[in-house]
């Protein structure tokens, strides 16, 4: 892994160095390219530093690299002194639960219907007669209780009607 970080380091290092040429156009357009332009004329060769070495920014990268390998490395030992920590905990709660009497937990089932118990065989039952009501007497069947009577009648019993 270290490897690849740092020959990948050193190409983009050393692309970094290329010869770049620019071309102007009759229209006034300009051109980058890699290459030079054909039927071109030299005007001016500039000579650009670049702001680092190419020693001086792969010893730089190496010190990241091996900064983030040191990193990885006690992020690992972290991880692993977790695990164990972990392992520890899981084995005392094991213990623990092996000392404890057992709970003894009965689920009960509630049905949520009735059993099936067969189809009932048809029993013919004796008619179930009721007894006619008897005759409301006069007036009772009435809503309202106020019976209009002539004053003569007021003082004759109601048996006697």
């Amino acid at each position: 892994m270290r490897l690849i970080i740092i020959l990948l380091t050193l190409i983009a290092a050393a692309a970094q160095g290329q010869t770049v040429y620019k071309s102007v156009n009759a229209d006034g357009t300009i051109t980058y390219s890699d290459e030079p332009v054909e039927n071109s004329v030299l005007i001016e060769i500039l000579d650009i530093k670049n702001s680092s070495d190419t020693e001086q920014a792969s010893a730089e990268s190496a010190a990241r690299i091996e900064q983030m390998s040191q990193v990885s490395d006690r992020l690992k030992q972290d991880r692993l002194e977790r695990d164990k920590i972990r392992q520890a905990q899981e084995k005392l709660a094991l213990a623990r639960q092996q000392l404890a009497p057992p709970l003894i937990y009965r689920e009960e089932y509630y049905r949520s219907h009735y059993p099936y118990r067969g189809r009932r065989y048809y029993r013919p039952r004796p008619p179930n007669h009721h007894k006619p009501r008897p005759t409301p007497y006069r007036g009772d069947h009435l809503n309202n209780k106020s019976v209009l009577v002539p004053k003569s009648k007021l003082l004759t019993p109601m048996n006697s009607r």
